[in-house]
């Protein structure tokens, strides 16, 4: 799938330097370096094809197939979309490979401000980039039945008007590789939201938004 580049930098970028005192700031986004990065958008889309990171090295060999659509006046070819999951099981260090370069092509390349703008709350910006760690997360994690890690509810509420936006959430998934992320609320656990901030901490390294992310969600859980 071609995937567009709607994200809106001027839009992200005055936001972004409006909000420069608050605790968004702490996660040092630099938003100059994600223009600047946008500015030499094929630069890095063929530094991420072509590194010996990309998904070839460890992903078993993919191949392209057609489909017959049949008309009554003619026989048409289309391509099936040829895309490169990411392998079921990842080691120790291909996870922190992939974490690096999933995170950067979803910040540059996805628009996630249309889903943000859907949540009408006044720190729905400051969401997205926690929202792109925990989506990370779970393709490297292979978390395709959401039995492994919890979001917070701010993350989640995101995650499920994402999730309504079918064709827009299929995107993003074709784009890391990833077969399917299923929400299901009634599995939401403390041991799972713990995980979550763990991996945070360990593939992200920056102070947690204790805003987004609150320590005592799911206390009750187990």
């Amino acid at each position: 799938m071609n995937i567009q580049n709607p994200y809106n930098f001027e839009r992200a970028l005055a936001y972004f330097n409006s909000t420069t005192n608050n605790n968004y700031s702490n996660n040092n986004i630099n938003m100059n370096n994600i223009m600047n990065v946008n500015n030499n958008t094929s630069v890095n889309n063929n530094k991420i094809n072509n590194s010996s990171k990309d998904y070839n090295r460890v992903s078993p060999p993919t191949t392209s197939t057609t489909t017959t659509t049949t008309t009554s006046n003619s026989t048409e070819l289309k391509p099936e979309k040829n895309i490169k999951y990411l392998p079921s099981k990842l080691s120790k260090e291909e996870k922190e490979d992939y974490a690096s370069e999933l995170h950067e092509k979803l910040t540059i390349e996805y628009d996630f401000l249309s889903v943000a703008e859907k949540l009408n709350n006044p720190i729905s910006f400051k969401i997205i980039p926690e929202y792109i760690k925990f989506i990370v997360l779970k393709a490297i994690e292979g978390d395709e039945g959401d039995l492994k890690l919890s979001g917070s509810p701010l993350v989640c509420k995101m995650w499920s008007i994402h999730i309504g936006m079918a064709d827009k959430y299929q995107a993003m998934l074709d784009m890391i590789g990833v077969r399917a992320l299923a929400y299901k609320p009634q599995l939401l656990k403390r041991n799972k939201y713990e995980k979550t901030l763990e991996l945070i901490q360990k593939y992200f390294g920056r102070k947690k938004n204790h805003e987004i992310w609150p320590a005592s969600y799911l206390t009750n859980t187990k």
